[in-house]
């Protein structure tokens, strides 16, 4: 589910995770997503705003990040690299992912780039460490 899609400036966690200066326009997407009526994760996706201009309108006729970033004319993009962490969840992430107080997340930090190794995205997920399993192949 869609909770935002807005223009903002990069902080400097977002800049250097997308390699760009501080202050630089980037598109945010923010979702929560579900399975069985129950929240499993929070994520957000930041994109440069310059190299994807339409990404927010595309989002809301797609709802789909890779086919948004499609019509935007990149078909395809790999990760380069995801890190796993768990902490003690925010007060917001507790009513969010409606988990008991003191429970501990998983966060994900990703960062996806394009053909030509480019950084086009960095994503911050925060997962309800009780309902979710991670495996990564390669």
């Amino acid at each position: 589910r869609l909770l935002r899609a807005i223009r903002l400036l990069a902080d400097e966690r977002v800049a250097l995770a997308l390699k760009v200066r501080r202050g630089t326009t980037v598109v945010l997407i923010e979702r929560l997503g579900e399975a069985d009526g129950k929240p499993l994760s929070i994520s957000n996706h930041y994109f440069p705003a310059s190299r994807f201009p339409g990404l927010i309108s595309y989002y809301g006729e797609e709802n789909s990040i890779t086919r948004s970033l499609a019509r935007c004319g990149l078909p395809d993009y790999l990760r380069l690299q995801t890190r796993v962490r768990a902490r003690r969840a925010t007060a917001e992430e507790i009513r969010m992912l409606q988990v008991p107080p003191h429970t501990p997340i998983l966060e994900t930090e990703a960062i996806n780039v394009d053909p030509e190794g480019r950084r086009i995205e960095f994503g911050v997920s925060r997962f309800a460490s009780s309902r979710i399993e991670l495996l990564f192949e390669s």
